[in-house]
């Protein structure tokens, strides 16, 4: 038998599962790379902002003294102003060479009196503000880059200064990326400037992967920009260690899962097949619990209740095994294998016993279509148990998930007699909207609050308020769990006509249920003498209480 419940149930269970399982991994995964990728970016965004900071300090050295220079009057190759070049070129650093430039832009001197030549990279980019120039160049026979920054003079010649490359490229690469990132120095017309560490090294590594963390920042006073580069390795070291024991720590959680999954389903399968089984094997089987109308003490009908009985035995309650049926699917054809047995059973004993009914649970699945309808009138139609004989209980303990879906099919059962009764009543979900939009005719009170009945309990009003609500729709009330011969008296005194409980009789076995019909409703008697068989059953179950 295929249950598509049951399929859909184990798919939600495997993946579900494996869900839980997986996340994890995926969970380390990503969140260390992620971790790591945030890292790698702040790196290489500190590195350049770094750079590009310090560039622009030894530009701004660099102008402060050629523009100090043009204020003293240093403005040629005499031996004074030399001297005044050379003493400046000491004193730091940043600028290695100052020197005069002709209008032809030939080197006239340097602080040595050289006038060496050189070439022009990039043409010049002059600064409104201070009437500076700074552009790329290179010394003749050399490969090195180099910033010149010269300042205008009077006589039409200008003051020089030259920067080497690493004065824009202040290497401040962490060690850890020594031999795998990179800086790189360009002019705003992309022209390259400098790059750090060597290019040797930094060519070795070339190109990197799309992991690579990359930034660029431009000066905002000067026009170059600094272009930082690393590969993900350069961060991913710090965290492989942690990675690799979460990794070794997510996997073993993963084998768990999987073997929690492959357990439960293996268990939750085989205990399906096992009702499955027994479903077909006829292994489910119905108890009776009488009703009693106790105004009168006659026997007014049952409540089946469904017991499975083990090739062994044994006999199981509902507790063991209705949730595993309604989650796979099988409460569907367990009821009807039920009402099938009912049916058998109790037909000829129906026959001549007009007022005799049958109380039969549903559950919310019932009520996803007119299946149940069609079981109904198939099952019982060709016996001698009328549709008006029977009572389809709905619980109040779990919701209706449709309740206009529910309201048609309800609908559709008293269109050809049956009754529907809120079993349960007041202990769940639905309560009075239930009432008013499914239209019941019976109301169970639950066991609950009649035994609360002579009692401080809060629940104890819970019975009136009920009571009340019934009369005031005009329902039929039936009190459930009645063990006590106060209860009875107190539910009299309500008007409630009908109650079932231990007090009576517990749920019985076919065998049993039959010779208690058959006692108290023997079918030669006439209806005086049936009543008076009732009472004086009513009276020996209230003196043996």
């Amino acid at each position: 038998m295929k249950i598509k419940k049951r399929k859909l149930f184990r798919t939600i269970v495997v993946l579900g599962g494996l869900f839980f399982a997986v996340v994890p991994i995926f969970a380390v995964h990503f969140g260390l790379n992620g971790n790591a990728q945030n890292r790698g970016d702040e790196l290489v965004q500190s590195i350049a902002a770094t750079m590009v900071k310090r560039a622009d300090a030894n530009v701004s050295r660099a102008m402060q003294i050629l523009s100090e220079f043009a204020l003293l009057g240093v403005a040629s190759c005499d031996p004074l102003d030399l001297a005044a070049m050379r003493r400046a070129v000491s004193a730091q650093f940043v600028v290695r060479e100052i020197g005069i430039v002709d209008r032809n832009q030939k080197m006239v001197c340097n602080q040595y009196g050289e006038g060496e030549t050189f070439e022009y990279l990039a043409a010049g980019i002059a600064n409104a503000e201070d009437k500076s120039n700074l552009q790329l160049v290179r010394r003749s026979g050399s490969r090195e880059n180099q910033i010149m920054i010269s300042w205008p003079l009077a006589s039409g010649n200008r003051l020089v200064a030259f920067l080497p490359g690493e004065a824009l490229a202040d290497d401040v690469i962490p060690e850890r990326m020594r031999g795998k990132g990179v800086a790189l120095v360009t002019m705003s017309d992309g022209t390259m400037l400098y790059m750090a560490p060597s290019q040797r090294t930094a060519r070795a590594v070339l190109p990197f992967d799309r992991r690579t963390f990359s930034v660029t920042v431009t000066s905002p006073k000067y026009p170059y920009r600094v272009a930082v580069l690393a590969p993900f390795d350069v961060v991913w070291d710090d965290f492989s260690g942690l990675y690799r024991n979460l990794m070794i720590g997510a996997a073993a959680l993963f084998v768990v899962l999987v073997g929690f999954v492959i357990s439960f389903l293996r268990r939750k399968r085989g205990r399906a097949n096992e009702i499955e089984e027994g479903i077909e094997n006829g292994e489910f089987i119905p108890y009776y619990q009488p009703t009693l109308n106790i105004e009168t003490g006659e026997l007014a009908g049952c409540e089946v209740l469904i017991r499975w009985q083990k090739p062994d035995g044994q006999v199981l309650s509902p507790g063991s095994f209705i949730g595993l049926a309604e989650a796979t699917g099988l409460a569907i054809p367990m009821t009807r294998a039920l009402m099938e047995k009912v049916a058998e059973e109790m037909s000829d004993l129906h026959e001549k016993r007009p007022a005799l009914k049958i109380g039969i649970n549903l559950f919310d699945d019932h009520f996803e279509n007119l299946d149940i309808v069609e079981d109904i009138k198939s099952i019982f139609g060709g016996t001698h148990i009328k549709l008006d004989q029977l009572i389809f209980e709905v619980t109040e303990r779990q919701p209706l998930t449709d309740i206009e879906r529910a309201r048609v099919v309800m609908k559709t059962m008293r269109e050809f007699g049956c009754r529907v009764a809120l079993d349960d009543a007041g202990t769940g979900h639905g309560g009075l909207a239930y009432l008013q939009q499914l239209g019941f005719d019976i109301i169970k009170i639950d066991k609950l609050f009649v035994d609360a009945i002579g009692t401080d309990s809060l629940s104890a009003p819970i019975v009136d308020s009920l009571i009340s609500l019934a009369e005031g729709l005009e329902l039929e009330v039936v009190a459930e769990g009645v063990e006590d011969p106060r209860q009875v008296q107190y539910l009299r005194e309500k008007g409630v006509k009908l109650a079932q409980g231990f007090l009576f009789a517990k749920p019985l076995p076919y065998e049993k249920y039959k010779r208690l019909i058959e006692k108290m409703m023997p079918v030669s008697q006439n209806p005086e003498e049936r009543r008076r068989a009732s009472l004086n059953a009513q009276f020996r179950a209230d003196a043996a209480a």
